[in-house]
């Protein structure tokens, strides 16, 4: 974990221009404008105070024995030498770094491709406006939704969202939405005021895709953030609203006996392609020596198996040749007992054809 810092706390360190624009191009990472976190970690001696200075939990002995003692031990000469000694009246009295209170972030994932580095960056920019939202205001949609833990399926949305009474603001970095609101809408994470789990998966299944807000949804209802019930009195209290028959279709779709996102996003591409009839998580006998298979999604008119492996790849060694012939071995299984096996990766969710198929395979094993 690292706090977030600002502009302001790096000059107080002593961090020059020149020397910002070096960290830049290693352990800086700019959030938005005035903010900064430092990726952990960093081999380079002249940034050995600037890492100190970001940790949640410093470290005693850079901020005790002063950052000119460290720079001598870590061998640190010349100009780089000089910028860690200019840091010294910052951190050589003990105290501890002065990042912006709770907007601490988990920048593990922040380099990484994909879905998870754009909910990495999200977050981290989102925690970044920790007291720095108007009067009334709360971070919601995708925002909050990452705050509860909620997982992002799409990188649709780059700026951070929320919601206020008033009138809508946008700038490079946020959008906030004008909404009716009140104080009960809003609780607080980790010092930051966001929308309630039930609010955040209203407005983003008003605002957003099905397959955005589905697996959020069926993710909060798996893990007991919010019950059934909730999820009826969110549909009946919407009709006339903007994105209303959306919103009503996703909450309806919503289903805790899917257990992935992939597997929520499947169940939206059957609706949108009228495929119906098909149940989550069936088990099935597939040998003599009784192997159970359980699979995502099986139609039982039409022997219609769909298997969905989202993200998952098989690793290069031992391991991932084992698992890749237990499932071929499950899928031999599957057929011999006559179903119409479909192996769905992360890709094939996005791509029309692919249901299109399963939607004539059905109609063609279907009775009658």
């Amino acid at each position: 974990m690292s706090a977030i810092i600002t502009s302001g706390e790096l000059d107080r360190i002593g961090l020059s221009r020149t020397h910002r624009q070096r960290a830049l191009a290693c352990c800086l990472i700019q959030v938005r404008r005035g903010l900064y976190i430092v990726r952990p970690g960093c081999g380079s001696r002249s940034h050995v105070v600037l890492q100190a200075h970001a940790r949640i939990e410093p470290d005693p002995e850079v901020l005790g024995a002063g950052a000119c003692a460290v720079a001598e031990r870590a061998g640190v000469r010349g100009d780089d030498g000089a910028a860690v000694a200019a840091w010294t009246g910052a951190l050589g009295s003990g105290g501890a770094p002065v990042g912006i209170e709770a907007a601490h972030v988990d920048v593990s994932d922040i380099d990484l491709p994909g879905l998870r580095g754009h909910a990495a960056r999200l977050s981290i920019l989102a925690r970044s406006y920790a007291g720095a939202l108007p009067d009334g205001c709360g971070l919601s949609h995708q925002s909050a939704a990452l705050l509860w833990g909620l997982p992002l399926t799409r990188t649709n949305q780059s700026k951070v969202e929320a919601i206020m009474r008033g009138k809508s603001l946008a700038t490079e970095k946020r959008i906030i939405r004008r909404r009716a609101v009140d104080d009960s809408d809003f609780v607080i994470i980790d010092g930051i005021r966001v929308t309630t789990v039930a609010r955040t998966l209203l407005d983003v299944a008003l605002d957003h895709p099905m397959d955005v807000s589905v697996p959020m949804i069926d993710h909060a209802l798996r893990s007991g953030l919010i019950d059934a019930g909730a999820v009826i009195g969110l549909a009946d209290g919407i009709r006339g609203r903007r994105g209303a028959k959306q919103a009503r279709w996703a909450l309806a779709l919503a289903d805790p006996a899917r257990e992935s996102p992939a597997e929520s996003i499947c169940a939206v591409r059957f609706h949108e392609h009228g495929i119906e009839g098909f149940e989550p998580q069936i088990s099935f006998r597939i040998d003599a020596d009784g192997t159970i298979a359980r699979v995502d999604f099986f139609h039982r008119a039409a022997q219609v198996v769909v298997e969905v492996n989202g993200e998952i790849k098989y690793s290069d060694g031992d391991p991932g040749a084992a698992r890749a012939r237990q499932e071929r071995q499950r899928e031999f299984g599957l057929r011999n007992l006559g179903h119409h096996v479909f192996q769905l990766g992360w890709p094939d969710l996005f791509r029309p054809g692919v249901f299109r198929h399963i939607a004539h395979v059905v109609s063609a094993r279907s009775p009658g």
